[in-house]
């Protein structure tokens, strides 16, 4: 389902969702708060600790772990300080970030787990204690990422683009709506769910992050939907919006859901 004349109507519900979790993301902030927030601070000092280890090591392929991370947090500090480069990068880096940085971070919890002191150095106690306190620590910090982390995502929506009402209103659609009208102006985030629920086209999908064509739609959309020169000239029968739709050339059939006369 392109963005351009019209979207295929097998997409699945989910598709394009990922806007929830990256658009915006960092906006108008910088890269490290941005990386903090939705890592974890014991997350971050992990892949800190674990930066410092893997460059004592010196292990080549550990190194260009560390090297990828870094090249990754210099091009979304880039991104996000002066809005330059490609835009797939500005808004799903933060994810790929995350994920060298939760491998990094593992260095540093395989690195506490196998400490051990030089055997020269006398202990007052058995050194099997620190490989059992290594053990515990990594069990411990393991615990309270997951102690802060599960509850500040647990009611996350992610891949939800429409609500009980957008999807009874697509049934309504589908089920009422005839093929005279094959092609819709909608939210393009929501724009995959109305294909696959309605079998129609539409004028732009969001898959993403927002095109200049996704911009067009949304302007339209929060003008009040006066625009039918504009309609007309793209194809488009139809307008789903929960905006207020101010034209005498569209009628209300149902609830968001206007037909061209």
């Amino acid at each position: 389902m392109g963005s351009g004349g019209g979207a295929g109507s097998g997409a699945g519900l989910g598709s394009g969702g990922g806007a929830g979790s990256g658009a915006g993301l960092g906006s108008g902030g910088s890269t490290g708060s941005g990386v903090g927030s939705k890592v974890g601070v014991v997350a971050v000092g992990l892949c800190l600790l674990g930066t410092f280890v893997i460059v004592i090591m010196g292990e080549k392929k550990s190194l260009g772990l560390v090297l990828g991370l870094l090249a990754t947090l210099v091009m979304l500090a880039i991104f996000y300080t002066f809005n330059y480069g490609i835009d797939i990068l500005y808004e799903r880096g933060l994810t790929y970030a995350m994920l060298m940085m939760g491998i990094v971070a593992g260095y540093a919890l395989m690195y506490i787990r196998t400490f051990d002191l030089p055997p020269e150095i006398e202990l007052p106690f058995n050194r099997q204690f620190i490989k059992i306190a290594g053990i515990v620590v990594c069990v411990a910090l393991i615990g309270i990422t997951f102690a802060i982390a599960i509850p500040a995502r647990q009611n996350t929506r992610y891949y939800h683009m429409i609500t009980d009402e957008d999807y009874k209103a697509f049934v309504w659609i589908s089920e009422n709506v005839n093929d005279d009208y094959q092609k819709a102006l909608i939210n393009p985030w929501k724009s995959t769910a109305f294909v696959a629920i309605t079998g129609k086209y539409v004028y732009s999908r969001t898959h993403s992050y927002p095109t200049a064509r996704d911009e067009e739609a949304m302007a339209f959309l929060r003008r009040g939907c006066t625009d039918t020169s504009f309609l007309e000239q793209n194809g488009l029968s139809m307008v789903y919006t929960e905006l207020s739709c101010n034209n005498e050339d569209l009628q209300k059939v149902s609830e968001n859901v206007y037909l061209l006369k």
